[in-house]
């Protein structure tokens, strides 16, 4: 019941100093956990050797019906300070989060040493239906501080995420020491800036593929790259369906 939640003065729930192996929600409409309207972040993961965490099937900034937002104060989820190899949503049914409404991003991965750590099948800016805006005021995924090596989405259908209606990118990932993060089989679209914005070096500031020729297709893209190829259904110049995918030489 929506009108008996209240808000906690800090986070909704707070992993750091190297708790291991906790789980968050479960795959279930039972299992959901409404971690809204509270004055820190709705999820807290931190600290070196905090790893093998799951936060599956939450509402995380969206109130109890899935529709209403109930924004936190600060980002949706963070992971930060070499938190390790967690897991936010799933490929199963059921345990991808609803990271929607939030006052600054859905997800924010920050930290030297924050790394490993698996964004999969999250609705991150919409309800839970898919079917109506409720944006999280800044970026969907930020990736800054020197955090590495993380992956948004893993190349497979079932376990990209829905990353739309943002009030900035779809994903920003920032700074020279924020290289080799995946963003792989998401759908991103309609987010106020860019699908994907890379900035101050991050992921070695790759550029991205120059389509010259739809039928067949052919274009340019940087050696041994791996393209996937989105049609934008709005015409925002953002990745709403996956076509296809390729290795280029």
């Amino acid at each position: 019941n929506g009108e008996l939640l209240r808000a906690n003065g800090l986070d909704g729930v707070r992993i750091e100093d190297g708790a291991q192996d906790n789980i968050i929600g479960g795959e279930t409409p039972d299992a959901v956990n409404v971690l809204s309207g509270n004055a820190g972040f709705g999820v807290q993961i931190r600290n070196a050797n905090t790893s093998n965490n799951w936060v599956i099937g939450n509402f995380i900034g969206v109130g109890a019906n899935g529709v209403d937002g109930m924004a936190n104060a600060e980002s949706g989820v963070l992971l930060a300070d070499g938190a390790s190899s967690n897991q936010i949503g799933g490929s199963d049914a059921g345990t991808g989060n609803v990271i929607s409404g939030n006052n600054a991003d859905g997800i924010q991965i920050l930290g030297q040493g924050t790394t490993g750590n698996m964004v999969l099948s999250n609705v991150i800016g919409l309800n839970a239906s898919e079917d109506a805006p409720l944006g999280n005021t800044r970026n969907g995924i930020r990736i800054a501080q020197g955090a590495s090596g993380n992956h948004i989405g893993n190349g497979l259908s079932a376990e990209g995420n829905v990353i739309a209606r943002n009030g900035q990118s779809g994903v920003a990932v920032e700074g020279p020491m924020a290289q080799a993060n995946a963003i792989l089989g998401n759908s991103i679209y309609e987010n106020a800036a860019q699908g994907i914005t890379l900035i101050g070096g991050a992921n070695n500031g790759i550029q991205p593929p120059v389509i010259q020729t739809l039928n067949p297709i052919s274009g340019m893209a940087v050696p041994n790259a791996f393209v996937e190829l989105f049609v934008s259904d709005s015409g925002d110049g953002q990745g709403k369906t996956l076509v296809g995918s390729a290795n280029v030489g």
